[in-house]
C-alpha cells in the first residue's frame, strides 16, 4: 500500500503530516519495575514522551517524537541514553539511581510521526 505523507491544507496547499522520528530504547534489569505495571508520560521536561514498562525479566525504557533525518542504520546515541536515565531517575526514589553501567542494551529505530492535519499547533 502507498500512504501519501502530503494532505491538501485549508489552502489548497500540500502540507506535510508524516516525519521520520527516532525511537531510542534501553533495556534495564528487570528489579526496575514491577512485573505488572509500567509508566509512560507525554509531558517530559523537554516534551517528549517516556515510557517504562516491564518486558521478559527486563525493563526496558525509552522515548520518541523528536524530528531526525531518515538513515539506513540510526543508533542510539550516548546523549539520548542519558536523557532516557535521567528521566526515569526523576520517577524513582531518592534510594534508587538508575546508573549507565546498568544500560544492558541500546537501540534506535526510525518510524513515521503523523500528524493531524487539521491539529492547532
Amino acid at each position: 500500500a502507498v500512504v501519501s505523507t502530503q494532505s491538501t491544507g485549508d489552502n489548497g496547499e500540500a502540507e506535510t503530516i508524516c516525519s521520520p522520528s527516532p525511537g531510542v530504547h534501553i533495556v534495564l534489569p528487570g528489579f526496575y519495575s514491577p512485573t505488572n505495571m509500567g509508566l509512560l508520560d507525554a509531558e517530559t521536561k523537554d516534551g517528549r514522551i517516556i515510557f517504562f514498562l516491564p518486558w521478559e525479566g527486563y525493563t526496558v525504557a525509552g522515548t520518541t517524537d523528536t524530528p531526525c533525518k531518515p538513515i539506513a542504520r540510526p543508533e542510539a546515541t550516548e546523549g539520548e541514553i542519558q536523557i532516557i536515565l535521567g528521566e526515569i531517575n526523576s520517577y524513582l526514589q531518592q534510594k534508587v539511581t538508575v546508573r549507565r553501567g546498568d544500560v544492558l542494551a541500546a537501540w534506535s529505530g526510525i518510524r513515521p510521526l503523523v500528524r493531524d492535519p487539521s491539529a492547532v499547533f
